[in-house]
């Protein structure tokens, strides 16, 4: 009888816990589905999660629990209104990020997340924080090849705009049907004046991808500014 109270109480708690799990995913999810972004907005979403956190406690152990906390201690960190306050949650998001490093080394997800606190802050370090997560990425899928784009997006931010763009011409060569990398690199173009090769990449898409495929008001607003 207690060895079937035991299993039955062990079935309730993962049940809950995969419940709890389930909607902070959902809340995490639905945020990123806006894109007016704030300071508030990722405090409430935080606030959220944290609210979850408390009902069931040992979901601060989980890998996307903490994950999600990261993400958010890190973009609240980007909209803070004053250094101090910027530091204490770029501690927190560094914080989760080496909890999960301690029980997987090899998390993507923590891996990239040390690297863009560096890349919000334009630290070098980013660099290879987000060449280790891309290469564990590829290493699992080679599908996830485009995980490079953070490499040539740090670069950019940078200011090694020649590092960039062999970054995010490498991807397209090794993922020719992902047209976020042509729309980063005609940006870059534009940023830098590059009229040239911005003008021979927009024919390149033109090409490349369909009418429905660039229906998206990214390529529209890069190629009306190239107009412009």
């Amino acid at each position: 009888m207690n060895e079937l109270l035991t299993y039955h109480s062990y079935n309730t708690i993962i049940n809950k816990m995969s419940t709890a799990l389930n909607k902070i995913k959902k809340i995490f999810n639905k945020s990123l589905e806006t894109d007016k972004v704030s300071y508030s907005f990722y405090k409430k979403t935080l606030d959220r999660i944290s609210g979850e956190i408390k009902k069931e406690p040992e979901l601060i152990n989980e890998e996307m629990v903490l994950s999600k906390l990261g993400f958010l201690y890190d973009h609240l960190a980007v909209y803070a209104g004053n250094k101090k306050e910027k530091n204490k949650y770029e501690r927190e998001a560094l914080k989760a990020y080496n909890k999960i490093l301690k029980k997987n080394p090899n998390s993507v997800n923590a891996i990239w997340g040390i690297g863009r606190v560096y890349w919000h802050n334009k630290d070098k370090r980013a660099i290879d924080y987000a060449k280790k997560a891309a290469k564990i990425a590829t290493g699992q899928s080679a599908e996830m090849y485009p995980m490079y784009m953070n490499v040539a997006v740090v670069y950019e931010d940078l200011g090694e705009f020649d590092r960039a763009e062999y970054w995010y011409l490498k991807i397209i060569e090794k993922c020719p049907n992902f047209l976020g990398t042509y729309l980063s690199l005609a940006e870059m173009y534009l940023e830098n004046k590059k009229n040239k090769k911005y003008k021979k990449l927009i024919s390149e898409i033109e090409k490349q991808f369909s009418e429905e495929e660039l229906k998206s008001s990214r390529f529209k607003k890069i190629k009306k500014r190239g107009e412009g």
